[in-house]
């Protein structure tokens, strides 16, 4: 198999039943990737659903499962993840997200359209921050939330690991 030009990183901590309407809309949307699942430390058979996960895919994509012993946050495990992406993006998702089937063709125009950009992520959350640093709707375009954000795998590893600091 190629190299996919996206890379999926699912972090999961509990919550399986999000988790499989995820990764269920993740792999029924149109799109050339592969999945990186991170079971948590998770107790509730995530791990075991993430395996076979990776096995239904065989032939098909490239799934790679890391099984922490015990809940390592956000960060780490997402760099664990980009360090072993192979996609031009790579794509942080949360489990308890639902995807559109052309997700990821939205999530690409913002690099087709300016050859500076370097993480994208969905229009219509909040983008900018108040006087007490709160996320708000408004014109500015100031942050992306964390729950969907797209990076530049190629651009972002020149400041790795200083993106999540």
């Amino acid at each position: 198999m190629s190299a996919p030009k996206f890379s999926i990183s699912i972090l999961a901590y509990q919550n399986l039943p999000l988790s499989r309407k995820c990764i269920e809309s993740v792999l029924a949307s149109d799109g050339d990737f592969e999945l990186l699942l991170t079971d948590n430390g998770c107790s509730d058979g995530t791990a075991a659903y993430f395996d076979e996960v990776k096995q239904s895919q065989v032939g098909k994509r490239r799934v790679v499962v890391f099984h922490n012993a015990t809940n390592e946050g956000f960060v780490e495990p997402n760099r664990k993840a980009f360090r072993d992406a192979y996609g031009t993006y790579v794509v942080l998702l949360n489990n308890d997200t639902v995807v559109p089937k052309n997700w990821l063709t939205m999530l690409e125009v913002p690099f087709k359209s300016d050859p500076l950009c370097a993480i994208s992520g969905p229009a219509g959350g909040c983008c900018q921050l108040d006087g007490m640093f709160h996320g708000q709707l408004g014109p500015r375009f100031e942050y992306l939330e964390g729950w969907m954000m797209c990076l530049d795998r190629e651009k972002v590893a020149s400041v790795e690991p200083n993106l999540f600091p």
